[in-house]
């Protein structure tokens, strides 16, 4: 897990560490070194010299400390020899070579995040105090969320006494004798164990503390989209569970976003991935995909606590636990240990957070939530660098990086459709006004290059292999 607080110089050390980071050829080792001293095993000597000028330039920026400029250039390098990869799936020699400067992509992708949530050294003006609240905001909220989910302790929760206090089991049967949930209670011993956690221990008060802080930012939105679908307005508690309601989460699986959505299952409802945006990190987008998600897996499975499980585990590997136990009772597949530990965990867990976050003061728990955060939104018809779009506006970047997180980096996508960057109510004038000076200077024939400050590629493949998308987020468990 990497901790945003982390010195930025130190990052960048460490990252030129990396064999080939200075441009790859003239070092004599590493896999650019493999390449150029043998360039006739790679196909297509042209493009592989075209995408080293690109590596050998990003190289440069990054000595430099140019971090935006050196992503922009490892992009283009990486684009140029995507259609040479998809064509020689064989070529192992190659695939390696892409895949070093992937990694190098993906590192220099987080330290350009990371730079863009460095305090202020600067003061800012008095109209500017919004804003500087906003950007230190961000700052917190990375720091905080990097505590991860419930998820990331299961093996603490595991270990942790199973005996709850009698206190603790008379408060939650009043609790659940008195309310009304669409989705049933059943208080089994773990969900009272879970309730435990979150109370008794420091690490379960924080995340149930950070919980609570930001679902103020996204609560409005995911209970209306809820509502809209017909859905129970519980499973606002899913989002806690997975994600903390942090749009920037991310598991060991890669699965991303305050759904927890892994790529082909985002695909399959519609979050459109590309080296730009992921839109399984998009707040709204991909609630609005949750929630057609577990419609659907309702609706297959007729019972919501396998709904639930299959979210978690798949919803082939809970058919497959249904045929071997044959039975459609969770708690039976769980006794039987048909279905994997972290899904036989998964049930008790959404329904001990689903109980706190009803009446959080119930059980202990001082709820001060964060309010949305109000945007406008720009159009931007062209890739331009949100971060120097910023600064020429005269605003604070770090409030664009928390309003678009979708964003791979501070890059808006190239050409095509257009891009709606959001922005903080009231600076959408601001924006408009030093957007011309970005404006690429091409005819209309020639919208595939790129703008000053944007990265786009001069070879762009009809369709990209899967494996070479860039991953842009980096709370990890």
């Amino acid at each position: 897990m990497i901790r945003v607080n982390a010195s930025i110089s130190t990052f960048l050390f460490l990252l030129l560490l990396l064999p080939g980071v200075r441009g790859g050829a003239e070092e004599g080792n590493g896999p650019a070194a493999e390449v150029s001293a043998g360039p006739e095993a790679i196909p297509g000597e042209a493009i592989m010299a075209e995408a080293q000028k690109h590596f050998v330039a990003g190289g440069e920026h990054l000595l430099k400390k140019e971090l935006d400029e050196a992503a922009q250039e490892y992009r283009q390098g990486l684009t140029i020899l995507a259609p040479a990869v998809r064509d020689n799936p064989q070529d192992q020699q190659l695939r390696r070579f892409y895949r070093h400067w992937e990694e190098i992509l993906k590192r220099v992708s987080q330290a350009t995040a990371l730079n863009l949530l460095a305090p202020e050294q600067k003061e800012s003006p008095p109209a500017e105090a919004s804003l500087l609240q906003q950007g230190q905001e961000a700052a917190e909220e990375e720091v905080e969320a990097a505590q991860g989910t419930i998820l990331d302790h299961l093996p603490g929760l595991g270990n942790f006494p199973a005996r709850v206090p009698q206190e603790l089991r008379e408060r939650a049967s009043a609790k659940a004798r008195a309310s009304r949930y669409q989705i049933p209670l059943m208080l089994a011993p773990g969900v009272l164990q879970v309730i435990h956690f979150y109370q008794s221990t420091p690490t379960g008060r924080k995340i149930m503390a950070y919980g609570l802080r930001h679902l103020g930012r996204y609560q409005q939105m995911i209970v209306q989209i809820l509502q809209n679908e017909g859905l129970p307005q519980e499973l606002i508690s899913l989002a806690q569970v997975e994600s903390n309601f942090w749009p920037r989460a991310v598991s060991s699986a890669e699965a991303l976003g305050l759904w927890q959505f892994m790529m082909e299952t985002g695909t399959r409802y519609g979050l459109k991935r590309s080296n730009w945006v992921d839109e399984r990190r998009d707040p709204e987008k991909s609630t609005r995909a949750a929630a057609r998600y577990l419609k659907d897996l309702y609706r297959r499975f007729g019972d919501w606590y396998l709904a639930l499980a299959a979210y978690n585990a798949g919803e082939n590997r809970v058919e497959a636990a249904i045929l071997a136990g044959k039975s459609r009772d969770y708690w039976l597949l769980c006794r039987k240990g048909l279905l994997p530990p972290e899904t036989r965990s998964f049930v008790p867990i959404f329904l001990a957070t689903m109980m706190i976050l009803e009446d959080p003061a119930y059980f202990g728990f001082e709820a001060s939530p964060l309010s949305p955060r109000a945007y406008q939104e720009v159009k931007i018809p062209f890739s331009v660098n949100v971060r120097k779009l910023a600064e020429a506006a005269g605003i604070d970047p770090k409030p664009l990086y928390q309003l678009n997180p979708e964003l791979n980096d501070s890059t808006t996508p190239p050409g095509g459709s257009p891009y709606f960057l959001r922005v903080p109510k009231g600076m959408a004038a601001r924006i408009n006004k030093q957007l011309p000076q970005f404006r690429p200077a091409f005819s209309n024939g020639d919208k595939g290059k790129a703008p000053l400050g944007a990265g786009t590629s001069r070879i762009v493949p009809k369709r990209m292999p899967e494996f070479l998308f860039v991953p842009g987020p980096f709370l990890s468990r």
